[in-house]
């Protein structure tokens, strides 16, 4: 039994991985999108494990590259492995709770004016694919909003751009999903003059446990993705009500790891040697 592990630098991730691969007898196999022979594909086998660490288009088609039908992952199914979804458009198909969305910006003054109206003052505008708070724009009024767009739309940037509603929290959920479970929750707390609890790469969090309704919310968003495993980013208001901002996959776990203690890591392999025993 193999576990192949893509990267491009090893990290605290890849170091923990590493660890609890060493501590169950796994051979440990880093694949770099940067130095493979794209001549060449793995034949995986059904005792293989795979997971990719990073989120970058690179290391994704990457990925999707090598990925074969026997290989065990973190995909419920081999479609789903090689596929992209689009998060929050299946969460609204899903009616999970979540901001409301406008997916792509337009030029039409009028439609904005439109979509300002559904959204309500402030309003974000997102980055697709950013992370640590980077890309998130709060917007207060229309002339902001026009000044803003047309900025980006001369950047021929509109596909990668999104809309949302404003969630007025100072805080958010990150819930580790592993399976069907819970194996690990944190809380992310915003930064005195900003309203991005996760902003930054040093961000103010602490352990929590969150209510049984939060917690099947991040379920069901990580389900809803096909995947078995999730960082799931759930924004609550003043009112408790939970708002799925994202699922994460691949996330950083060892943020969690480290505060809880939790080996996340050796739970993610025993999780994929399991179910490689049952399909093999």
């Amino acid at each position: 039994m193999k576990f192949y592990c893509i990267y491009k630098k090893e990290d605290t991730s890849v170091r923990f991985l590493k660890k609890a691969a060493e501590e169950r007898g796994l051979k440990f196999i880093g694949l770099d999108p940067t130095t493979y022979d794209f001549t060449r594909a793995i034949p995986f086998s059904r005792s293989d494990l795979l997971y990719r660490v990073k989120t970058g288009s690179d290391c994704a088609s990457f990925e999707k590259f090598l990925i074969n039908k026997k290989v065990t992952t973190f995909y419920r199914t081999y479609s789903r492995a090689i596929s992209t979804p689009c998060n929050i458009l299946i969460y609204e198909k899903e009616n999970i709770s979540r901001p409301k969305t406008i997916y792509r910006l337009t030029c039409d003054k009028k439609l904005m004016v439109k979509y300002a109206k559904n959204l309500g003052f402030p309003l974000i505008i997102k980055a697709t694919g950013g992370s640590h708070g980077v890309g998130i724009i709060k917007v207060d009024s229309l002339s902001s909003l026009f000044s803003i767009t047309d900025y980006l739309l001369s950047k021929n940037a509109a596909d990668s751009f999104v809309m949302k509603e404003f969630i007025n929290t100072k805080t958010s959920a990150r819930l580790i999903i592993l399976g069907n479970k819970v194996i690990d929750s944190i809380e992310y707390i915003a930064p005195e003059g900003d309203f991005r609890s996760n902003e930054g790469s040093r961000p103010t969090v602490h352990i929590k446990k969150f209510s049984k309704t939060i917690e099947k919310m991040a379920i069901r968003a990580t389900q809803a993705l096909n995947i078995e495993f999730a960082g799931v980013d759930i924004l609550i208001d003043k009112n408790g009500k939970g708002y799925v901002a994202e699922a994460n996959f691949p996330c950083f776990f060892p943020r969690a790891q480290m505060l809880t203690g939790k080996n996340i890591a050796g739970m993610m392999l025993d999780y994929l040697i399991k179910k490689a025993k049952k399909t093999s």
